[in-house]
């Protein structure tokens, strides 16, 4: 290589990493810091068979992630690097060793400055060495939705959910589920029809099972499609006689499987019950005697019973002459005759 830009970084309070550079004789390589205001606690110090020491004084643990020191090398071939801790003081694990690009001449945004000696080099107005959480990619709203100090530009799961971007049915908000209740490859969790059924979740009385007529028996928040008890009468639909109309009292004259209020035919007797006489009571040939609209079955009165006819105004021969036909009768029965005036 003619050319090449590394960084090493992420070094707690009192670790320590020599670097060193070999050419292609297996010399050692000098190298050149490129120093900005995020190296400004971290020291370089000559070491006998080292190129350089990078060591770091007074970052506490967890805040050294985004400060490290940048390295370029030009002119002299290097044909291999070596890098290893000398001391890890808060043994927070391995401090980063990273090769930015092995290019020559490189200028990522164009702007006449060469990567390695450019702070911004995806010139988003983002000092890269300082605060730019995209450094390579232009994101100058630094929007980073799981706040992990990472660009959602460049970052592979914005939501740090556990699953890619590339995948994820919601990818900037967490769901590691993956619920999509529609199947319309957006996650429940950013749908806003959750059922796919057309109506809004904010106004589906069920956001979770399709029902576009919003069907609701009786009146409350939840659709008859996800209600326990659609006619709110105390018993729920799966034993309900009648789960669409209230009746709590389940009333059944039939004892079939419909309760009284829904059942076209309560005593089972092949009639329907807005034209049987006797709807409480099987009575299939619909008997009346007295056709007074009450089947006989159900009939409060006795309808074998003769009524009495009154007897019309007439002359009083006429009505002799009817006790004598009574008396020749051989006396059966008995009239009695009150002279009425006409």
């Amino acid at each position: 290589m003619t050319s090449l830009d590394f960084a090493i970084g992420d070094l707690d309070n009192g670790e320590k990493k020599d670097l060193r550079a070999y050419d292609a004789q297996g010399q050692l390589v000098a190298l050149t810091p490129h120093m900005t205001s995020k190296t400004s606690n971290v020291a370089l110090s000559s070491q006998g068979g080292q190129s350089v020491r990078v060591y770091d004084e007074g970052a506490s643990l967890g805040a050294t992630y985004d400060r490290y020191v940048r390295f370029h090398v030009d002119g002299p071939g290097i044909a291999r690097l070596e890098a290893d801790f000398v001391s890890r003081t808060e043994n927070s694990g391995n401090g980063d060793f990273r090769v930015i690009n092995a290019c020559i001449g490189l200028d990522a945004d164009s702007d006449g400055v060469s990567d390695h000696l450019d702070d911004d080099m995806d010139n988003d107005g983002v000092n890269d060495t300082n605060k730019d959480n995209c450094p390579l990619v232009s994101n100058s709203n630094q929007l980073d939705t799981d706040g992990d100090d990472l660009g959602d530009a460049c970052d592979p799961d914005d939501d740090g959910d556990g699953v890619d971007d590339g995948t994820d049915n919601c990818p900037l908000i967490t769901n590691f589920d993956q619920a999509d209740t529609d199947k319309d490859g957006a996650g429940n969790a950013c749908d806003t029809d959750d059922d796919g059924d057309g109506v809004a979740d904010v106004a589906d009385n069920c956001p979770l099972i399709a029902n576009s007529e919003q069907a609701n028996a009786d009146g409350d928040s939840v659709g008859d499609v996800c209600d326990g008890d659609d006619d709110a009468d105390g018993i729920e639909d799966g034993a309900d006689n009648c789960p669409l109309i209230a009746n709590s009292d389940q009333a059944n004259a039939d004892i079939d499987s419909a309760g009284d209020v829904c059942d076209d035919d309560d005593d089972a007797d092949g009639i329907a019950d807005g034209v049987d006489n006797c709807p409480l009571a099987a009575n299939p040939q619909q008997s009346d005697t007295d056709v007074d609209g009450i089947g006989d079955v159900c009939d409060a009165f006795d309808d074998s019973a003769t009524t009495a006819v009154p007897v019309p105004h007439t002359s009083l021969p006429v009505l002799w002459l009817m006790a004598l036909l009574i008396g020749l009768m051989g006396g059966r029965g008995a009239f009695a005759i009150r002279r009425r005036s006409i």
